[in-house]
């Protein structure tokens, strides 16, 4: 499968790294897939996500707020998918700080 990532940095001081979309087989595009560090420094890619209207118990009993709205089902597609969006960040521009002046339409938030 064919991916290709733009990757816009943004370093908020809070974790968030950057933003990222991606382009499927040239056919369909994802935005608002998120780059972050953990507290271990490590980076990951979070998946787009909506806020539910009201919160649902898993059965574990934990609340659950957000619902991803875009995910891989393979674990192969997932792998892929997350080295295109780390790779592209590797290559991208120097971060952006939280408070610069970007335009509005340039993040998917």
């Amino acid at each position: 499968m064919k991916l290709e990532a733009k990757v816009r940095k943004f370093d908020n001081g809070n974790g968030l790294k950057g933003f990222a979309d991606v382009t499927i087989e040239g056919s369909f595009v994802v935005k608002g897939l998120t780059i972050r560090e953990s507290k271990a420094s490590e980076l990951f890619v979070s998946m787009p996500s909506t806020k539910l209207p009201k919160p649902y118990k898993k059965e574990d009993g934990t609340e659950v707020f957000y619902q991803d709205t875009f995910f891989p089902i393979s674990k192969e597609s997932r792998e892929q998918l997350i080295k295109v969006v780390l790779d592209a960040f590797g290559e991208g521009a120097p971060s952006k700080p939280a408070e610069s002046s970007a335009p509005e339409d340039e993040f998917p938030f």
